[in-house]
């Protein structure tokens, strides 16, 4: 799974390799350090409680109290350690995932929903983060130096009891696994089952206002509570599963120590072994546990974050949008703009264009009409450079779009939505995001052409006024308008209108009307829309029909026609 990943994983893991090592480092440390403790014990029994005598006690005390002192301040820089990665690797592969998500293609939004890219970035990265801090590099590190040590240690006092002792350990690993593949296929099952809690809270919270129109919040609520109640089941499976496998490898465990205090008690009154030595053997084989379910549960951990790790590396691998290899120098966009025998579909499915071919002038207006899936938001799609044609070519100003970075496309181009996003912040950052550089007055010269500058004035805060999450805080309109304004700020040289006026008010509408006037002036322009008589001064409409140009005139042309375009528009005022 990970070959495929493995130049991305060394690249996004080589900043941090430094902190993983020296973590290592301190684990075996912390390792050798607990399995020398219990030493201690046999020594102090050894030659002070057995022979009655205080004879060297307090360079032992000295000595004992200095390892322990070392171990709590390795113990308490490892926890700061394995923090600080963890925090640092969820940080750097969430900032990844963002930053590399503002350049891909439109496709990859089309196939995956807002649910799975939000469970990718946040409970995904978040368990990558955690596994590979806490699991892999610390649970597992410690796991296994401390169990060879613990060996090492008990073969060299007595290999006889470490033989015994030895013969728990394939009985721990066989229960472990067991126990554990169940609870992975369970914890599976449970991470499916978030990522639809998460896809079904986001609906709900997006189509708010769709569920209450709809009258749908009763079947949302038991869509929601099927899925709860799924996770809910899984989730007690997994802890009962848990719970059973805690006590059976306890059981396991014990096993093994009575076996060492039956045969020590044999080797102590033969006195093959001394008191310590029983002892040490005893808390070694009560030790021996931990270390093996946290092998066992570290193996079933990394098994359970290999669909979230797959997951986020194919999103962190997608590809740019559009790249180009050999980009043709920019250059001042007059607006020429050509399609030459272009078929497009999206993924596998019916074209959507069909050898479709327009020459637009520099500085033309056209607007584009007909049914719902005709193929209009395509050819704006296309012309943005949002996708490429399946087939066929396009120019701009002669210029064949395959050379053109679509970023330098997309920073000439002035875009204002049917249903206008505004972010977060104040109205003035809002207009401001057409041109990050653009002054206080030219953003609201932007504003009086967009015929929004009055109702801003009126507002208790004017231009500083907070818009909320999307502009909920304004209405349609005055979303529009702004949306108007960021787009005439950013001086474009194509201007594209999609449904600007679908939503609106005949007020807002007149005002949309007066701005986009100003605004189209000199520009090229293509206005998408099905209110036909928004579009009536446009130099150009072009009636779309299955990817096909079916009509092509001035508004007066086309009614004189009295062909498709002349019953669409008489079926609207009659």
């Amino acid at each position: 799974m990970f070959k495929k990943h493995k130049d991305l994983i060394k690249s996004l893991f080589k900043p941090y390799l430094k902190d993983m090592v020296i973590l290592f480092i301190m684990l075996i440390g912390i390792a050798i350090l607990d399995a020398i403790l219990p030493l201690a014990t046999k020594i102090a029994i050894d030659k002070f409680i057995t022979p009655r005598t205080t004879e060297g006690l307090m360079p032992y005390l000295l000595l004992y109290g200095s390892v322990i002192v070392i171990f709590g301040i390795l113990i308490i820089l490892f926890i700061i350690q394995a923090g600080k990665l963890e925090s640092n690797l969820a940080y750097m592969l969430r900032r990844e995932s963002f930053n590399r998500m503002q350049d891909f293609h439109f496709s990859y939004f089309d196939q995956e929903g807002v649910g799975k890219v939000l469970s990718k970035i946040t409970s995904d990265i978040g368990k990558i983060a955690d596994i590979v801090s806490w699991g892999v590099v610390v649970d597992l590190t410690w796991s296994v130096s401390f169990m060879f040590m613990i060996l090492i240690i008990m073969f060299i006092i007595n290999w006889q009891l470490a033989a015994l002792v030895s013969i728990i350990i394939p009985i721990l690993v066989g229960v472990s696994y067991f126990f554990q593949n169940k609870i992975f296929h369970t914890q599976k099952e449970v991470r499916r089952l978030n990522s639809d809690v998460i896809r079904l809270i986001n609906e709900g919270i997006t189509g708010a206002i769709t569920s209450k129109t709809l009258v749908t919040e009763e079947k949302n609520a038991r869509e929601f509570e099927v899925v709860t109640d799924e996770m809910q089941t899984k989730s007690i499976r997994s802890a009962f599963l848990s719970s059973v496998y805690i006590p059976v490898a306890m059981n396991v465990g014990s096993l093994g120590i009575a076996t060492v205090i039956v045969a020590g008690g044999i080797y102590l009154e033969n006195q093959w072994v001394t008191l310590g030595t029983l002892i040490v053997f005893i808390n070694y084989a009560s030790m021996f546990f931990d270390p093996i379910t946290q092998v066992a549960r570290v193996i079933s951990e990394v098994q359970a974050a290999k669909a979230a790790a797959e997951r986020v590396l194919t999103h962190l691998s997608q590809e740019k949008s559009l790249h180009v290899d050999k980009p043709h120098e920019e250059f001042d966009i007059s607006g020429q703009i050509t399609f030459e025998n272009v078929d497009f579909a999206y993924d596998e499915r019916e074209k959507v264009l069909d050898n479709f071919s327009l020459e637009v002038k520099a500085g033309e207006k056209i607007a584009l009409v007909g049914e719902t899936g005709a193929g209009k938001s395509t050819i704006v799609n296309l012309i943005c450079k949002f996708y490429a044609p399946t087939k066929g070519k396009m120019y701009l100003d002669g210029v064949d779009y395959s050379f053109l970075e679509k970023e330098f496309i997309q920073s000439n181009l002035g875009y204002v939505l049917q249903t206008p996003l505004l972010f977060s912040g104040t109205i003035m950052e809002n207009i401001g995001y057409g041109r990050l550089e653009a002054s206080q007055e030219e953003i609201i010269e932007a504003a009086k052409m967009a015929q929004a500058h009055d109702f801003i004035e009126h507002m208790d805060h004017g231009y500083e006024t907070k818009v909320g999450e999307g502009g909920a805080k304004l209405s349609s309109g005055e979303k529009q308008l702004i949306s108007i304004a960021r787009a005439i700020l950013a001086n474009p040289s194509i201007f594209i209108l999609d449904e600007a006026t679908s939503s609106i008010d005949v007020n807002t509408e007149k005002k949309i009307q007066l701005a986009i006037k100003n605004v189209l002036l000199g520009r090229t322009s293509f206005i998408i829309a099905h209110r036909l008589s928004t579009v009536k001064f446009v130099d150009k409409i072009i009636l779309i029909a299955d990817g096909k140009i079916k009509e092509m005139g001035s508004h007066k042309e086309l009614m004189l026609m009295k062909g498709d375009y002349y019953k669409l528009y008489m079926n609207q005022f009659n």
